[in-house]
């Protein structure tokens, strides 16, 4: 299996998992391959097809392909929770997060001092960003093979979380993501902490219905002491875009393309 399917595949569960799971109007983080693979040695084990509503795909191949494959990803990824951020992030205060029932309430959030951010975009080592009608999406690079963390940010103040997944197909996600490019962006980041359990298996076609899902994330405040600066390079902005992530959105950590972590967070 090439990685651009699996990359696709694991795009797929991560999102209709997720879809699922929103009916509960609370935070969740996942893990697609953990899910994938425990899905797929599943359906094996009780000889049946892998559950449409989950892979939505035209997947072919043996399963034993699929399952080695998805252990190999297991063996060779990084899970990075906390993310530690690949500069220093010295700075939070309170701010009000808007949650799904439209209250306030105050959190921790995180950002990069102004100068330390504008060297940083310079040498386009910083945040990156991209966008279309329905989404923000922001990226923070973490440090050595941790990839990034990738936030989308429903452009609609009105949507739910769960309308906004409906926009977000795999195709969208991938596009997005590769669209993604260097820009001096003030971000402001909730900090927060999910721990998620639940039953893989509901509301899925298939005979076993103990399947579980068990995943903690966590983003905070943290230092990389071990960042160093490069030349800062001849062309520079100088104003910031401001990126605050002040209400419900998705989230992802990506490794080569790839997500290793996907999430809600809702506020709670």
């Amino acid at each position: 299996m090439v990685q651009d399917q699996l990359t696709s595949i694991l795009t797929t569960v991560g999102l209709n998992l997720m879809a699922k799971l929103t009916d509960n109007s609370r935070s969740v983080v996942i893990s697609p391959s953990e899910v994938a693979l425990s899905v797929a040695k599943s359906t094996l084990k009780h000889c049946e097809p892998l559950p449409y509503e989950l892979f939505q795909s035209d997947y072919e191949s043996e399963f034993r392909e699929l399952i080695e494959q998805l252990e190999n990803f297991e063996a060779m990824k990084v899970n990075p929770s906390p993310p530690v951020w690949n500069f220093a992030i010295s700075e939070f205060k309170k701010k009000n997060f808007k949650l799904s029932n439209g209250k306030l309430k105050k959190m921790n959030f995180i950002w990069i001092n102004l100068e330390t951010n504008m060297e940083l975009s310079c040498e386009k080592t910083g945040a990156q960003m991209a966008q279309d009608k329905e989404f923000k999406v922001l990226s923070i690079p973490l440090a050595g093979d941790a990839g990034k963390f990738v936030v989308f940010f429903p452009e609609n103040q009105e949507e739910t979380i769960e309308e906004s997944l409906k926009k977000l197909n795999t195709r969208k996600f991938q596009r997005l993501i590769d669209d993604l490019v260097p820009k001096f962006i003030h971000f402001e980041h909730p900090v927060f902490k999910i721990q998620s359990k639940f039953f893989i298996s509901e509301n899925l076609t298939m005979t076993d219905r103990g399947l579980t899902h068990e995943k903690e994330f966590e983003v905070c405040h943290g230092e990389n002491n071990d960042f160093r600066r490069g030349l800062l390079m001849d062309r520079c902005e100088y104003v910031p875009y401001i990126f605050r992530v002040n209400r419900p959105f998705i989230f992802c950590v990506v490794q080569n393309g790839v997500p290793v972590t996907m999430g809600i967070f809702d506020g709670n």
